[in-house]
């Protein structure tokens, strides 16, 4: 976000060259990021499959969306305000994401010390993918 910050809010082209190499060196790494959380959240192997393949292709869209948001040159703020409302919603929504999958844990964990279920007993529940009481979202 500061990369793109930056390029919404200066105008000297070093800064500008400067916001280009943050927002790459934040956008860049998230792809596999993102793979891995989905994949490591879905509990089953046709889960983890779909869910890494809607995240593709979700990321894939992002070249579609670029050509129709950045109409405006040279300063390109719709583009960037696009980029940067995205951005904040990305980031609260993974704030969202990460309680939430805590709040699940957490009752996953009462319902196992309730029954007794530890991983002595994770091939009986193999075959239930993310209801399995075993299995704990990232």
């Amino acid at each position: 976000m500061t990369g793109f910050i930056v390029l919404y809010t200066q105008s000297k082209p070093a800064a500008g060259y400067a916001g280009a190499v943050l927002a790459a060196m934040g956008i860049y790494p998230t792809i596999p990021i993102a793979v891995t959380w989905a994949g490591s959240t879905s509990g089953g192997d046709v889960a983890k499959g779909v869910a890494i393949a809607m995240v593709l292709g979700a990321g894939n869209l992002g070249a579609i969306c670029s050509s129709f948001i950045y109409i405006k040159p040279s300063r390109f703020y719709v583009g960037h305000g696009i980029i940067l409302g995205w951005l904040g919603l990305a980031v609260l929504l993974s704030c969202f994401a990460m309680w939430d999958y805590t709040r699940l844990n957490g009752k996953k964990k009462v319902l196992c010390d309730a029954q007794g279920i530890d991983e002595t007993r994770r091939e009986e529940f193999k075959n239930m993918g993310n209801e399995s009481p075993l299995f704990r979202g990232l």
